[in-house]
């Protein structure tokens, strides 16, 4: 530890370093303004309330909003005010700031843009709920979430809503995107098909139950799981579907068009014995997949066929992967498989201390995974002998990532690690707000990681710096997925998020 310093309550906000100057704020009512390098008090600005909100530097002014109902702008070498702003309701969102304007949000239910330079009010816009997140602009479009459960898309300029869009319940699945196309599960049982520009819905599919696992898309085909017990195909993206079976043919002898498939269209599904909560993998016409009755399933992913399956002893929700031959799932009972990927004969296992919620990745020549009894484990993946472990101080149901021999994972411990994929050497750790169940996702030298806190953070993937985070409303399970200049991912208060990274 280089230094610590204590404020006079909890420190929710996340702090913004410039020029030497840590800048963060307490549920002590003050901005503080601390040297970088020994921790020492340079100035601190008093609010009549609470500070939650995350302060932002740009040109020499701090920005900040407080419980009281004020944005603050504060002169960052001296801690004098230049103004602040009523917004009329507490303020726990972060402020953004882009082309001389600040944006934030309030709990009374409003989006504000301000003028940088001087407070005055440029718009505001009314959602339906309390707004804690915080704003993204991105393209001349600002990108926000609200209590009702909305993400809304607001032109910059006038303050007028582009889209807005809402699933029935909670949203732990981690959406796939392809051609254009975000797909995302949600407990309401529905997997949804949403454009990713826009926003608007372009098809739902209803299944029996919730949907926990996540989509993947392979050959014009979406597969998923759902707690109905099933394995779905959909059509995703006609007319690319070239693995999905010839439709039926008629009982007559006259010649008939062949049936075209439309986006969204049920293809097959696939009874499994218990809830299929694993997300699937396609590997050379083949659906893996796990579920609750204990199996690893091999499903043909044209005709939904049986090709293999094999039992553990447990619960698998780990999603499998695949690597030269060999699929590799985790499972309850506390072992990881090794499987021929052709025959579903057993290559090799190995006992972990505790249930293998994990999914792991394999790099080279080595798998990577976690386990519930807070360990990451490296093992040789030709034949199972551990090559180093790495013990955290909580669970580790986060699946690994491997960028540039850096292996990122998170624990139940709050933290994300960035570990050397040798030895296990500690590069760095970031605590987050609360338990990381999320899997990380690497872009552009970004790491991308959801957290119980409901923070979608971004982190330097290099030093672990914090870039940014943005708050959704509830505990984030979904793994973040990345296309083109935007993150998506899903939360548990029932949004999929689309924000510029």
């Amino acid at each position: 530890m280089r230094w610590r310093y204590r404020t006079g309550s909890r420190v929710h906000s996340s702090p913004a370093i410039s020029d030497g100057v840590v800048y963060v704020g307490s549920e002590d009512g003050y901005l503080y303004a601390l040297d970088a390098g020994d921790g020492q008090l340079r100035w601190r600005y008093q609010t009549e309330d609470e500070i939650r909100s995350s302060p932002i530097v740009f040109e020499g002014t701090v920005y900040i909003g407080s419980k009281d109902g004020y944005l603050y702008a504060i002169d960052a070498p001296t801690g004098n005010r230049w103004w602040r702003f009523r917004a009329g309701a507490g303020i726990y969102s972060s402020p953004t700031i882009d082309e001389g304007t600040v944006y934030f949000g309030c709990v009374g239910g409003y989006v504000y843009a301000v003028n940088a330079r001087n407070g005055e009010l440029r718009w505001r816009y009314q959602t339906g709920g309390r707004v804690r997140s915080s704003p993204t602009v991105v393209d001349g479009m600002v990108y926000v979430g609200s209590a009702d459960d909305y993400l809304y898309a607001i032109e910059a300029a006038a303050g007028e809503l582009r889209w807005r869009y809402a699933t029935g319940d909670n949203v732990y699945s981690s959406p796939a995107v392809y051609r254009g196309t975000v797909y995302a599960g949600s407990w309401d049982g529905h997997l949804y098909a949403i454009d990713a520009a826009s926003g608007e819905l372009r098809w739902k599919f209803e299944t029996a139950y919730y949907i926990y696992s996540s989509p993947s898309v392979d050959g014009g085909a979406v597969y998923f799981g759902s707690s109905d017990r099933h394995l779905y195909a959909l059509v995703a993206e006609p007319p690319a579907v070239v693995s999905l079976p010839p439709p039926p043919a008629e009982p007559t002898t006259a010649v008939t068009p062949p049936v075209k498939y439309l986006p969204g269209d049920f293809v097959w599904k696939y009874q499994t014995g218990g809830k299929t909560d694993s997300s699937p993998v396609i590997f050379e016409g083949t659906v893996y997949v796990g579920s609750n009755d204990g199996y690893l399933y091999a499903i043909e992913s044209g005709a939904g066929k049986l090709r293999w399956r094999y039992e553990t002893e447990g619960r698998v929700d780990s999603s499998p992967a695949v690597s030269a031959g060999t699929v590799y799932v985790g499972s309850w009972d506390h072992h990881l498989y090794a499987l021929d990927a052709a025959t579903g004969k057993l290559r090799w296992k190995y006992r972990t201390g505790a249930a293998v919620r994990s999914s792991p990745a394999v790099f080279g020549d080595t798998l990577y995974a976690g386990s519930d009894d807070g360990f990451l484990y490296a093992l040789d993946a030709a034949t199972g002998k551990l090559r180093w472990k790495c013990q955290t101080e909580g669970w580790v149901k986060s699946s690994p990532l491997i960028f540039e021999e850096t292996v990122y994972f998170g624990s139940a411990d709050g933290y994300l690690y960035a570990l050397d994929t040798v030895g296990g050497r500690l590069r760095w750790r970031y605590q987050m707000g609360d338990h990381v169940h999320s899997s990380p996702a690497v872009s552009a030298g970004t790491v991308f990681v959801g957290a119980w806190d409901g923070g979608l953070y971004a982190l330097n993937a290099v030093d672990g710096e914090l870039e940014w985070r943005y708050g959704t409303r509830s505990g984030i399970y979904s793994s973040p997925a990345v296309y083109e200049d935007m993150v998506y991912i899903g939360s548990g208060d029932g949004g999929i998020y689309a924000i510029a990274r």
